[in-house]
Parts: structure tokens; C-alpha cells; sequence
């Protein structure tokens, strides 16, 4: 049988992500809970198997959580409403990143020139 950590590795690879964008591409701050899950100290709950459905909707909610079944329920190609649906996730996501990031710049200007006036 497939252990917790081997499907969320399965899914990591999947997404062709990082442990870490995965983690945050699913609400987490980081992707420290999800290395949890892989070392063993944590499983997979229902939450956060619904979590990864919700973002993949091709993964087998029952593979993911008991592993029953095959990992990929749709096949490979998506239809065009949930690639639309995907796309527009990940650029809402790209949206958010790049605010923090100007928001940081703007910290490090400040910080880098602690005498500078408005």
C-alpha cells in the first residue's frame, strides 16, 4: 500500500511545483505542513485532501486519502473550462506575489535609507 508520504510526494511531482509553492498554492504559509506529512509526523486529512483536490481537480480524492484507486481520475487533458479555471488561479496567485514583492522593495528602500523624507 501507498503510505501518506509517498502520495504527497506523488502529488509534489505532479504539480511540477516545489514543496514549498505547493504548500502556498494550497493556503499554507509555506510548505512546512506538507513535509510534516512526508516525514510521517503528520497524515493526510481530509481537509488537506480536499484542499489538493480542489487545486488538481484530476487527483482521486480516495487514492489521495486511503489510497484506493489510481492517483489521476481525469484523464492528463483537462477540458478547457478547468485549464481556464487553473490559469486564472495561478494569476490571481502571481497577482498577490508580486504586491508582496513591491511591498518588500519598498520596506528595503526605507530601510536603506533611514534619513530619506518624504
Amino acid at each position: 500500500m501507498v503510505t501518506d508520504s509517498e502520495r504527497i510526494l506523488a502529488v509534489i511531482n505532479h504539480s511540477k511545483m516545489s514543496r514549498r509553492a505547493l504548500g502556498i498554492s494550497l493556503g499554507y504559509t509555506d510548505g512546512s505542513f506538507l513535509f510534516h506529512v512526508i516525514n510521517g509526523r503528520n497524515g493526510i486529512s481530509t481537509k488537506l485532501a480536499r484542499k489538493i483536490t480542489d487545486v488538481f481537480p484530476e487527483i482521486n480524492y480516495d487514492w489521495l486519502l486511503k489510497g484506493e484507486g489510481n492517483m489521476v481520475t481525469k484523464k492528463e487533458a483537462q477540458s478547457r473550462n478547468d485549464l481556464e479555471e487553473r490559469i486564472q488561479f495561478l494569476e490571481d496567485h502571481i497577482k498577490g506575489q508580486g504586491a508582496r514583492i513591491e511591498l518588500l522593495e519598498q520596506n528595503l528602500a526605507v530601510l536603506g535609507n533611514p534619513n530619506k523624507e518624504d
